[in-house]
């Protein structure tokens, strides 16, 4: 489903060019498979998901990503070009529905320009419509200080994560060194 298109500006106000917020039939699994594959060589410890593994999917293991329900994704598209995405699941609480966002990635040319905060930020207004969902939630690499100050303007909080309590929760980097996952969260106020 398209959504209208984005302008938003970065901090050195340059101009940011209109890119669409889409979302992928399975019949372009093609399109997801490459930008999916890019994203994993680019920042392989950014993803749960390993190259190795995804790079010898199936055509219908790609069109099956592309049809579940509860995970969706999200793409921006500029000049018939796939340049950024953004994958949402649904999960369910004991008292509450949450979404958790993963899968978040920006081509390398078109990073610090807006593409990520603007597919974000439509990504959060489309689930802020389900009043079920009352909770937002992300992990993200310590060491990702510019998603983290993005995250943080778009109201997410760092919070402690149950399910690790305890346990360190811990990235392994492809020099061989591990540094934190920081877990956050956006509560949403939906009174209906």
């Amino acid at each position: 489903m398209p959504s209208e298109n984005l302008t938003p500006q970065n901090n050195n106000n340059q101009e940011i060019s209109k890119a669409e917020v889409i979302q992928l039939s399975p019949d372009q699994w093609e399109l997801f498979r490459d930008i999916k594959l890019k994203a994993l060589k680019d920042c392989p410890e950014a993803f749960k998901d390993k190259y190795e593994d995804e790079v010898n999917l199936s055509e219908e293991d790609w069109r099956k990503k592309l049809s579940d329900i509860k995970k969706q994704y999200f793409f921006s598209e500029k000049d018939k070009k796939i340049i950024a995405m953004i994958g949402i699941e649904f999960l369910e609480g004991v008292d509450k529905q949450k979404v958790e966002i993963h899968s978040v990635f920006v081509d390398r040319d078109r990073r610090y320009k807006g593409v990520g905060t603007a597919l974000m930020k439509d990504i959060l207004e489309k689930i802020k419509t389900n009043p079920e969902i009352t909770e937002v939630v992300l992990k993200v690499r310590a060491t990702q200080e510019d998603a983290i100050k993005i995250y943080k303007k778009l109201g997410f909080e760092v919070y402690e994560d149950e399910k690790m309590e305890g346990k360190e929760d811990k990235v392994k980097l492809k020099d061989g060194s591990f540094v934190d996952r920081i877990s956050m969260k956006l509560t949403l106020n939906n009174l209906n």
